[in-house]
């Protein structure tokens, strides 16, 4: 769902329940919007106030015509969920998954992950906020068990998203932040499944999913790749500094 207000355009992912500015254009005053064949979005407004005719200052209708530059945020924002995941229908076998996660719980994205008797299992990458960290890993009937993890030294998750990337190509599971590898291991319990996100024990934002594949090994650096150990050095722009700031 789309707002045009004279602040800028605004969406929602769930039927107007959270609403997210994706748009900080100035579209007039009381603005009318449209889209068009081309998939751009007219908009009409006017620059002013309610003046008698004629006004004593300058003003004008304006016509802008623009895209949206931004995917709207999926989130989780129910503290009283202790473990949200959402899947999609299409199945892979050797697939980068990648997103932009913040939390202030435990999030991550899921590799060749599938749902029996209601429990979720497949590969995984976390991030936690509380201690900020890492883990690469995989579930087995909701169990995590851990190949590797880290620290995310002097990142607040609350205020920035990273990218998170899980690739799975034969029985390499490689782990990426922002593009640095930071964990890779060798794993053949799950050949096939679904890719998706994963929350748990808090809220999470994620922007900017998506799946690649069929992808080979040369996708992802080789065979061997070096690991980057120490993501302290890396800075960040600060995304949000308020939860409800959407």
């Amino acid at each position: 769902m789309l707002a045009i207000r004279s602040d800028g355009m605004w969406a929602s992912v769930d039927d107007g329940r959270f609403w997210e500015k994706v748009e900080d254009h100035y579209l007039g005053y009381y603005p009318q919007a449209v889209e068009l064949d081309d998939g751009s979005i007219l908009v009409v407004g006017h620059r002013g106030g309610d003046d008698p005719w004629p006004p004593n200052v300058d003003q004008d209708v304006r016509l802008t015509k623009l895209r949206l530059n931004k995917t709207p945020i999926l989130r989780n924002l129910d503290r009283s969920v202790p473990l949200g995941y959402t899947l999609q229908g299409q199945g892979h076998q050797d697939a980068r998954v990648s997103a932009r996660i913040g939390t202030d719980g435990t999030a991550g994205v899921l590799a060749r992950a599938r749902v029996e008797d209601g429990h979720i299992s497949g590969y995984v990458f976390l991030v936690a906020a509380r201690q900020p960290g890492w883990v690469l890993g995989k579930i087995e009937r909701g169990k995590v068990i851990v190949i590797a993890g880290g620290k995310l030294s002097g990142i607040n998750l609350t205020v920035v998203r990273p990218r998170l990337e899980l690739a799975v190509v034969g029985d390499v599971i490689r782990a990426f932040v922002d593009t640095y590898p930071v964990a890779s291991g060798h794993d053949r319990t799950f050949s096939a499944g679904s890719s998706g996100i994963i929350c748990e024990g808090g809220r999470a934002r994620v922007e900017g999913f998506e799946v690649l594949g069929p992808i080979t090994l040369a996708d992802i650096g080789g065979e061997n790749v070096e690991l980057v150990r120490d993501l302290g050095t890396l800075t960040y722009e600060q995304v949000a500094d308020n939860w409800q700031a959407f």
